[in-house]
């Protein structure tokens, strides 16, 4: 969770970017698909943000950065 932007990983390899948006009381909230990255061919296990960078490990132990988030 970075802000108001939660990462999910998959077990298909992909990582998928929500925005996190709530109604004028902040009573309710929704998650609004923001975009997707591809490339691990394993299951993505690990995510971490540091610096602006979004990193991921997958279970073959593959590291990739996948993307600057502001």
């Amino acid at each position: 969770l970075v802000g108001s932007t939660l990462c999910s990983a998959s077990e298909e390899g992909t990582i998928k970017i929500w925005k996190i948006e709530t109604d004028e009381h902040k009573q309710k909230y929704q998650l609004v698909h923001q975009q997707t990255f591809k490339g691990h061919q394993n299951s993505v296990l690990s995510l971490a943000y540091f610096n602006g960078f979004l990193l991921s490990g997958d279970a073959s132990g593959y590291l990739k950065v996948s993307a600057h988030l502001d």
